[in-house]
Parts: C-alpha cells; sequence; structure tokens
C-alpha cells in the first residue's frame, strides 16, 4: 500500500496496483470466515469435554 501513493507514471505503483488487487481477490471473506467458525466451535466442543474430565476427576477424588 505504500507503493500505491506514489505518482502514477512511476512503475512501482503499477506493480503495487496488481500485487494488491491479486492478495485481495486472493482471500475469500467468506472462507476465512468458515473456518473460524469451525475452529471456534471445535474448541467449545473441547473445552466442553475438558470440562467433563476435570468434573470426574474432582468426584473420583472426592469419594476417595
Amino acid at each position: 500500500e505504500t507503493f500505491t501513493a506514489l505518482a502514477a507514471d512511476r512503475p512501482e505503483k503499477a506493480v503495487a496496483d496488481k500485487a494488491l488487487v491479486q492478495l485481495r481477490t486472493a482471500r475469500k471473506p467468506g472462507e476465512d470466515l468458515k473456518g473460524l467458525r469451525t475452529e471456534v466451535l471445535d474448541l467449545q466442543k473441547s473445552n466442553r469435554e475438558l470440562k467433563r474430565d476435570v468434573e470426574t476427576l474432582k468426584k473420583k477424588l472426592e469419594s476417595k
């Protein structure tokens, strides 16, 4: 983005503009959000399982 602020006649500007367009189109926000949502749901599931395991261990220790 630094190079896109250059004067229009500079060759670096054209290359920088093209590179920015390629970067922006390569990443689709919907795909990123879908992956993030899946990861969050997986982490929530793991967290619930860990809490269940901790509670089970607490009960075992208390019963001894």
